[in-house]
């Protein structure tokens, strides 16, 4: 019986490796869409976001391939991948690198055994995003641990119960109580999931009876209580809702900002939800969000690396850091959007480059 032969690795510039939740696999018999993510899923604008980082790398005279968790196979190295010409191309043989743009979270510690095969026993497999920082930010409740000082007052909750959801009603409460800005706090709480983004599993909470009310099917979702402000507008963008304002930073410099209102009738800014996107320039950050962006990197340490920091000012000019993200969205929603993301994703790949 003749052993198969197993092809030696393709060598890559870099490799992008997404969590196998959002994205398929190339080597996915089951899945028959012709890109990495479902055409008609939630995820499917990410298709065109790396089809454009992959375009621009290859025009800039890198290699580079889209793979996910399930396909690492050794460090650096995945079983097969996806790359990109004029349309998506699943490629069954295994490739490798020594630079990896990171896209899947192990804040859970679901992918423990994932990343450590990818890492192996040496140091030669550089990560795009800086794992300090992504520790730090994908847990909001780790966040809020180490930079409480900053941030809306947060606890736990649990909602498997009335006395458990009390409990943290009062843990809440000692919070606020003690807190330097008491007045710009409401009666109304929100219910936010510890590892969500996008604005899903957020509830606005008005009596105790809406805990009842929360949607099923979030079994698994861990949640967290902080109390609901009413936001200003920062004085710039829209004026028809609440508004938060999000500074991208990539090696302690800030690369783009601007403001998110939510639409009519909605709390929740995020594009996702429906929320409308404003760029400002550098000079239109208020000097109040650069001087406290300044004190959360010393706070934290925050040194390399891109990640997002989003902030709302209360009614009162009051500013509170919203949360951070270790790892931003690439997507867009419309022509300025597109042009800024674009801008956004040549610079990642130029980052890239230099850590060849």
């Amino acid at each position: 019986m003749n052993t198969p032969i197993i092809p030696s690795p393709t060598q890559r510039d870099f490799l992008v490796i997404y969590s196998n939740i959002d994205a398929h696999s190339a080597a996915d018999g089951g899945y028959t869409g012709v890109s990495p993510f479902a055409g008609r899923g939630e995820m499917a604008s990410c298709n065109r976001s790396y089809a454009y980082l992959l375009k621009y790398a290859k025009r800039i005279g890198m290699s580079g391939g889209f793979a996910t968790v399930a396909d690492i196979s050794a460090a650096g190295t995945v079983s097969s991948y996806w790359t990109y010409t004029t349309q998506w191309n699943r490629v069954h043989t295994p490739a490798t690198t020594t630079v990896v743009f990171d896209k899947f979270s192990n804040a859970e510690h679901t992918n423990d055994a994932a990343m450590k095969q990818l890492l192996g026993d040496s140091e030669s497999i550089a990560l795009y995003h800086n794992h300090d920082t992504r520790m730090l930010f994908d847990n909001k409740l780790t966040t809020h641990a180490a930079l409480s000082q900053y941030m809306l007052p947060t606890v736990a909750v649990n909602l498997g119960s009335l006395k458990t959801m009390n409990a943290a009603k009062r843990a809440l409460k000692k919070q606020i109580d003690n807190h330097a800005h008491i007045e710009d706090f409401t009666k109304e709480l929100i219910l936010k999931d510890v590892f969500g983004g996008g604005g899903d599993h957020i509830y606005k909470i008005h009596t105790d009876a809406a805990f009842a009310k929360i949607p099923t099917g979030v079994d698994d979702v861990q949640f967290l209580l902080q109390p609901f402000i009413h936001a200003s507008n920062f004085d710039t963008g829209r004026k028809n809702g609440k508004a938060d304002l999000r500074v991208i930073i990539g090696d302690k410099q800030i690369l783009q900002s601007f403001i998110r209102t939510a639409k009519s009738g909605d709390f929740r800014a995020n594009t996702k939800q429906g929320g409308a996107i404003d760029y400002i320039t550098t000079d239109d950050i208020p000097e109040q969000v650069v001087k406290m962006i300044a004190k959360i990197q010393k706070t934290a340490r925050l040194k390399t690396g891109m990640y997002t920091l989003d902030f709302m000012r209360s009614k009162n000019g009051n500013l509170y850091l919203v949360e951070g993200n270790a790892s931003p969205g690439l997507t867009w929603s419309n022509p300025e959007d597109e042009r800024r993301a674009k801008q956004l994703i040549r610079i990642i790949v130029k980052q890239l480059q230099l850590m060849k």
